[in-house]
């Protein structure tokens, strides 16, 4: 492991070197060695350069004998500086999805979803929306942006809010 992490070392400081301002890396790695090159990672590009460890599912079932299966191999994601590119990657749904999800049907005929506003641990930014302050998992800015697009539903039973977040076509 060492003579790898040596090798790899040089390697990640030449890229480093010759990386656009707006460039990045995604390093694909396993499990193995995943810790040793973020740390290798942190110590080139900066912690505040690293921005996800994006974990990629390879099997959906794999049965070791004496311990839980290998199935995920890890991408560290970094970059140079913080005026890096990111392309969003999006995919649209699959019918089944819609079908699934999109359960709901407005004036328009637009399908939707009720999803909870609810911060994950209380930990979203407090404000006032529709006369309820209280944390929210969404910005204010975003709240108002669903609103003035008319996709908002808004109802509260008890503790639980729900905004319409997605809208599909039929």
């Amino acid at each position: 492991m060492m003579v790898y992490l040596v090798m790899m070392t040089i390697r990640l400081k030449e890229l480093h070197r010759v990386l656009k301002s707006t460039g990045s890396l995604y390093l694909h790695c396993d499990t193995t060695a995943s810790h040793y090159l973020k740390l290798l990672l942190d110590g080139i590009f900066g912690t505040a350069n690293f921005h996800n460890e994006i974990i990629w599912k390879r099997f959906n079932f794999h049965a070791d004998a004496k311990r839980f299966g290998r199935v995920a191999d890890r991408l560290l994601f970094y970059s140079k500086t913080d005026n890096y590119q990111f392309e969003r990657q999006m995919a649209p749904y699959k019918k089944a999805y819609i079908d699934a999800k999109f359960t709901h049907h407005d004036d328009d005929g637009r399908k939707f979803r009720l999803s909870d506003l609810n911060p994950p641990g209380e930990r979203g930014p407090v404000y006032e929306f529709h006369g309820v302050t209280r944390a929210w998992r969404l910005t204010q800015e975003k709240m108002a942006s669903i609103r003035e697009r008319g996709q908002n539903l808004h109802k509260i039973q008890g503790a639980t809010t729900q905004e319409i977040l997605g809208c599909a076509r039929s």
